[in-house]
């Protein structure tokens, strides 16, 4: 099937099986991403699963309901027997409680289900990384395209890198099951959009897409937005960077080593714009190296806090497996 072509604008169905407001490539992506399409006169729909999805007027969000078991207000409930009468619900709490992270292929078949007598109202599905089966199905009545932002099978590698222990590598293991998931699913899939030549390359690579697949649509930054503001001046020698979790792939240990062997030389401050495990490895890090006076975490904040830190600091640190969704130096 193609896009009606009569029309010049389209009705398109964004869907993200997470959309987390404070993660890059969950909510902020999805977001803007609506915003931009609704602004070129496409009529947009979001589907998707918790975190709410924040989405600017105009963007009609439909919240598919999951049993939501890594929410940390209530980590690994036990659901209720009604709620594992659904199948789906069922499917979800056996994946959780073997090891497992199975809301990729849950939510590919709720949206399966949701959109299964609503095809017809729209010309094209673009998801965001779900890649589930789920997927495949609704492909076969509408157009279809998923953005991969990187391919989890490098998150996969450095958690494993990362352990010694035996048990903990098995079930590193079991919880990235669903990659084989996603590696089928991408390679069935028309088209494919990245964000840039490096995250194509790798994709290629490590989930065989075939390189004439890729769409590259890079991401920036909006200049309207993060730009100097009147009556705040950058501070010499003051660093920031984003990281929305504190995992060994987001590689805050090497900026954190770096700002170590700068305090010799400068007088380094930097801002990160996130906030680790209490007595995890970031924060043993910084109590080892003796720069807890020269680090600033923020916690989540809003865009309004992230742009006044933004604009406070000389030097924007962007996290490298993720060209493109840092700061501008």
């Amino acid at each position: 099937m193609t896009p009606r072509e009569d029309r010049e604008h389209l009705r398109i169905g964004l869907i993200s099986y997470r959309s987390n407001p404070h993660c890059g490539g969950q909510g902020v992506y999805l977001r803007n991403l609506a915003r931009a399409l609704r602004d070129q006169g496409h009529h947009v729909e979001v589907i998707t699963g918790p975190p709410e999805a924040e989405m600017d007027d105009g963007i009609i969000v439909h919240r598919l309901p999951c049993l939501d078991l890594y929410n940390p207000k209530a980590l690994f409930r036990v659901p209720t027997l009604q709620e594992l009468l659904d199948p789906i619900n069922l499917l979800e709490w056996i994946g959780v409680s073997t090891m497992g992270f199975p809301e990729p292929f849950t939510f590919g078949l709720r949206a399966r289900r949701y959109l299964r007598d609503k095809y017809h109202r729209f010309d094209v599905i673009h998801d965001n990384q779900s890649l589930s089966y789920g997927l495949l199905a609704i492909q076969r009545f509408v157009p279809t395209t998923a953005t991969i932002h990187h391919p989890i099978t490098q998150d996969r590698r450095i958690d494993l890198r990362s352990v010694s222990s035996p048990f903990k590598k098995i079930k590193l293991s079991r919880w990235y099951s669903f990659l084989g998931m996603q590696k089928q699913v991408a390679r069935r899939l028309s088209r494919v959009i990245t964000v840039s030549n490096s995250a194509a390359q790798d994709i290629h690579l490590d989930f065989g897409v075939p390189r004439d697949r890729f769409r590259v649509a890079p991401l920036g930054i909006s200049t309207e937005i993060f730009r100097p503001i009147q009556g705040i001046d950058r501070e010499e020698n003051r660093l920031i960077t984003t990281t929305s979790a504190d995992i060994p792939l987001k590689g805050l240990a090497y900026l954190l080593h770096a700002m170590a062997a700068l305090t010799h030389r400068r007088d380094v401050r930097l801002t990160v714009i996130g906030q680790p495990r209490k007595d995890g490895p970031v924060e043993k890090l910084v109590r080892d190296l003796d720069i807890g006076r020269r680090v600033d975490f923020t916690g989540r904040v809003d865009q309004r806090e992230f742009v006044e830190h933004y604009a406070r600091s000389s030097i924007a640190v962007v996290p490298s497996l993720y060209e493109g969704f840092g700061l501008p130096a």
